[in-house]
């Protein structure tokens, strides 16, 4: 194995690997590390006929009239456009889909998130950014505001200038 190869493989390792508290918050960038949190309080959308995964803002109509799942106020282009391509990344042609699982609790309060896969750290780190640029609307079941969560893909493509 060449040593490059080595170096990726450890850098995917420790990448999975890593977990981030930051400001309350428990960031983590591998799903089965939760660290003291109790995911067992959140309701899953899929129960109620919604994609974990949100993949458009049309999406929110879709499923059991008794849920409305976590949403971003503003929708899925509004949270998109809070998004800062780091300079890095750029210049490292660096691009892909970040994808967050966010726990939002019944007052609307990000209260943790997952990195779902794996993901550049630069991108990872700025669409947790973005994440906190926007708010969240708690699920509600049967007009009750609850603790639920719902996955988001963060885009990051380079856009082709034209000469």
């Amino acid at each position: 194995m060449s040593l490059m190869n080595s170096i990726k493989l450890f850098l995917i390792a420790l990448l999975t690997a890593t977990t981030i508290s930051c400001a309350g918050l428990g960031y983590s960038s591998d799903s089965n590390s939760s660290e003291g949190f109790d995911k067992s309080s959140y309701i899953n959308p899929e129960k109620f006929g919604y994609d974990l995964k949100i993949r458009s803002d049309n999406e929110e109509d879709s499923g059991d009239e008794t849920f409305q799942p976590v949403s971003v106020d503003g929708g899925l282009k509004y949270l998109q456009s809070k998004v800062e391509y780091p300079k890095s990344a750029l210049r490292r042609r660096i691009k892909g889909t970040v994808l967050l699982e966010v726990y939002v609790d019944s007052t609307s309060k990000l209260s943790y998130l997952s990195v779902i896969g794996n993901s550049s750290r630069v991108l990872v780190d700025a669409a947790k950014e973005a994440l906190k640029k926007v708010d969240f609307n708690a699920a509600v079941l049967k007009g009750e505001k609850v603790n639920s969560f719902r996955q988001y893909p963060i885009s990051f493509r380079r856009r082709s200038s034209i000469r």
